[in-house]
């Protein structure tokens, strides 16, 4: 199997996940996805790949609007608010790091998911079967 044939399976691999994972992994999996973008990105940058850089960095601002029209600021609360503020503040960083080549930005944004996607974890791994814990994240997130 040559680099791009797998490439195509492991996207067909996720889109496949998507379809079938709870709301809880699939936030998990596209907080994965941007973080994967980002260093794709990085690595673009470092290489002097300008169209991989942008393709890149646009696949994570995408990701990360996906996230943000997902949550649910009408039974969300405090939560949806500040993902919210933090969404609109990574995509800005995006936006920057694109134009400048800013690795630094990149980094920021990655730490920042990768706080997100830790919480996450947590809350699937401690509440594993609790369907009231499980049922107020979805709240958060516009799947209830």
């Amino acid at each position: 199997m040559n680099y791009n044939s797998g490439i195509n399976q492991y996207k067909k691999v996720n889109a496949q996940s998507l379809r079938t994972a709870p709301p809880q992994e699939v936030v998990r999996m596209l907080l994965s996805g941007a973080m994967d973008k980002i260093a794709f990105a990085k690595g673009a940058i470092e290489r002097e790949h300008f169209l991989d850089r942008q393709q890149n960095i646009r696949g994570a601002r995408q990701i990360i609007d996906a996230l943000r029209s997902a949550l649910n600021m009408d039974e969300g609360g405090g939560v949806a608010d500040n993902l919210d503020e933090l969404y609109d503040y990574m995509v800005r960083r995006l936006f920057d790091a694109n134009k400048t080549a800013d690795i630094d930005a990149l980094d920021e944004v990655h730490e920042l998911l990768g706080e997100l996607k830790t919480g996450w974890d947590q809350v699937c791994e401690q509440h594993r079967g609790s369907q009231d814990e499980l049922a107020a994240s979805s709240m958060v997130i516009g799947t209830a």
